[in-house]
């Protein structure tokens, strides 16, 4: 069973509207209707962002992760590169090829157990014109039930 940890999320018309704060993409354009990312045949959308960055330095600071997984939901061909950036050093983590063309559901492990600190994203380039609807950091670690109380 995989627990959401948090969504790759897109622009929202009633919240915000800045696409930088959500997504980088030459050539790509937001439909606000149906709430996803034309990423046109070779072209690049970057996840690197305010909104979208996973921080691993929080998340291993305030939980016990040990696993972590994504979930893309993309229909189209290309490719989903996970990288990791900390002091300006980006390291590609994760690469994998999607050759179909269907809306890709399936979990991709990320190896984090050497990782403390910077931040995890995803890139996506397009082999065809792709729709991205999002993408998804999962764990299957446990989840533990915790109180906190003033005293």
């Amino acid at each position: 069973m995989y627990f959401l940890l948090q969504k790759v999320i897109l622009p929202n018309i009633d919240l915000c509207t800045e696409e930088l704060l959500y997504f980088r993409s030459k050539g790509g354009k937001y439909n606000y209707t149906s709430c996803n990312l034309l990423v046109p045949r070779h072209k690049v959308a970057c996840f690197d962002t305010f909104y979208n960055a996973f921080s691993i330095k929080k998340w291993k600071k305030y939980t016990t992760l040990t696993s972590l997984f994504l979930r893309a939901r993309i229909t189209g061909c290309g490719t989903i590169t996970v990288k990791h950036k900390e002091n300006g050093v980006i390291r590609v983590l994760k690469q994998i090829n999607l050759k179909s063309s269907s809306n890709i559901g399936d979990e991709i492990e990320i190896d984090i157990s050497k990782i403390n600190f910077g931040y995890i994203y995803v890139d996506w380039q397009s082999d065809e014109d792709s729709i991205l609807n999002g993408f998804e950091f999962l764990t299957k670690d446990r989840v533990s039930k915790s109180s906190m109380a003033l005293v």
